[in-house]
Order: structure tokens, then C-alpha cells, then sequence
């Protein structure tokens, strides 16, 4: 996979300068995006319940905090 994320970020009509360096970073650049990935989704669906719950008025103080906790990007 860290080989087409390589060959993706090529430009077009260019030659790939191959080295495991690059191969290497494309791996690493691969495994932020699967993270980045994750905490957007995880935020979304969290998002989601909240307004949710905010819709049908079921939320308490101690829900809304441990929701607000609990979010990745949470300030502290």
C-alpha cells in the first residue's frame, strides 16, 4: 500500500525517484492519514450522538462532560 501512495503522489509524466527513504516516508505519510481518518470519524459519530441526544432532550451535565472528555481533540 505504501508503494501506491508513492506512485500516487508522483507527478504526472515524471519519473519516480525510488529509494526505500522515500518508500519509508510514504509509509509514514500513509499511517497519518489512517489516523488522521480515524479521529475525524470518531469525532463525527460522537457529533452525531450528541445532537442526537441534544434533539430529544435527554442529555444531562455529566454526559454532556464525559462526551466533551472523551473527544480526541479535546481542550486541556
Amino acid at each position: 500500500m505504501a508503494f501506491r501512495y508513492l506512485c500516487m503522489t508522483a507527478r504526472y509524466r515524471t519519473r519516480i525517484n525510488f529509494t526505500f527513504t522515500s518508500l519509508k516516508a510514504s509509509e509514514k505519510a500513509l499511517h497519518k492519514l489512517r489516523r488522521i481518518f480515524i479521529n475525524v470519524r470518531d469525532v463525527l459519530q460522537k457529533d452525531y450522538l450528541f445532537q442526537t441526544l441534544l434533539k430529544h432532550g435527554s442529555l444531562c451535565f455529566f454526559r454532556v462532560y464525559v462526551m466533551i472528555w472523551t473527544c480526541p481533540g479535546h481542550l486541556t
